[in-house]
């Protein structure tokens, strides 16, 4: 303490780094004689203190100098998720570790082939990683820390996001995943989701961790004209974390049957004359995609004419019932797997 003065008022602490100039760094109550610097790095500090009396004395002590004590950051930032978005970009969550304070960041990266890629760095206990080639591959990230010294510590144990894809195989979707890689508890379930008509995920069936693939034998019943899966992975204990892969987006094999004969007698039964469809595209605005039904009289007259796959002809010209005999027809229509179906032949309408 400084003795003489009745008006102590303040005393102020000046602290150079490195040999840089003095400058003030904090200022403290009379009573208060000493300071903890902290959140130093592996340089050397000096300081000195400055008395300051009410009426505007100003007494300064001898400076003192020395080096901190300084440790890189030693504990691995453990990724608790590692996810797939809507199919577009991966999201990372993670906890703050022992040595967590307010100064440090952290780092993030992603391995493509061998190496190590850094994406960036964040305050945060969450990452989004925009670039991800989700569609693509599985992909392994890691999380270090940055302390306020630019130490790094070693990077964490790294987390894998599932990669899922799949194939027609005939009327069925045979679906397939990379393992999710990182809870230490494991996986408790794998889940198999399939878009339903009203565009909503819906599960379709709960499998062990072990089982990577699977067969949807009933890929055409949901009615959609693409179908799209996605896998999660249920982690089995600690938190109730969820990691999702990316969809999987499959085209049905698609088909066209055409009969050659109707009888529009209103019987209930083959009363209309259209081609039996499926997976076949409704384009109304690309003419190149265009679905085509026309229906011609022996002598060329154009009777009906269709847009659209389930578009029917119900025997009738300008009212009036046609009759019987023999007509031509030409179909033309694209599946949405790019297969091209035109057909040209006689139709006999019997009444």
């Amino acid at each position: 303490p400084y003795k003489g003065w009745d008006d102590l008022w303040y005393y102020e602490v000046y602290r150079s780094r490195n040999g840089a100039p003095f400058q003030l760094h904090r200022q403290t109550k009379v009573w208060e004689l000493s300071i903890t610097d902290t959140l130093l790095c592996d340089e050397p500090f000096c300081y000195f203190v400055v008395a300051v009396s009410k009426s505007g004395l100003r007494s300064r002590s001898n400076s003192t100098c020395g080096n901190p004590w300084y440790f890189l950051p030693f504990s691995k930032v453990p990724l608790q998720l590692a996810t797939v978005e809507e199919s577009s970009y991966a999201a990372l969550e993670w906890e703050h570790g022992p040595e967590y304070y307010s100064g440090l960041t952290y780092m993030i990266a992603r391995q493509q082939g061998t190496v190590w890629m850094p994406l960036g760095s964040t305050k945060q206990k969450y990452f989004v990683d925009f670039s991800a080639p989700v569609n693509k591959e599985a992909l392994r990230y890691s999380v270090g820390y940055k302390d306020h010294c630019g130490g790094v510590s070693e990077w964490g144990p790294h987390a894998t996001t599932i990669f899922a894809g799949g194939v027609m195989e005939g009327d069925a979707a045979q679906i397939s995943w990379s393992p999710y890689e990182q809870w230490p508890e494991g996986i408790l379930v794998y889940q198999l989701q399939r878009k339903d008509i009203h565009g909503r995920f819906q599960t379709l069936v709960s499998l062990p961790p072990t089982t990577l693939s699977w067969k949807d034998k009933q890929a055409l019943s949901v009615g959609n004209d693409t179908l799209r899966y996605r896998i999660l992975a249920i982690r089995a204990a600690g938190r109730a974390d969820t990691s999702v892969s990316n969809y999987v987006k499959l085209v049905p094999n698609s088909r066209m049957f055409v009969p050659n004969a109707f009888t529009p007698n209103g019987d209930g039964m083959n009363d209309q004359f259209y081609a039996s469809s499926l997976f076949i595209v409704k384009e109304q605005l690309n003419p190149a995609k265009q679905f085509q039904m026309r229906i011609y009289s022996r002598w060329g007259e154009l009777l009906f004419e269709g847009s659209r796959p389930d578009d029917a002809w119900d025997g009738t010209y300008q009212g009036k019932p046609c009759p019987e005999g023999v007509y031509v027809f030409q179909i033309r229509g694209i599946g949405y797997d790019g297969k091209l179906f035109v057909f040209r032949d006689n139709l006999s309408l019997m009444r």
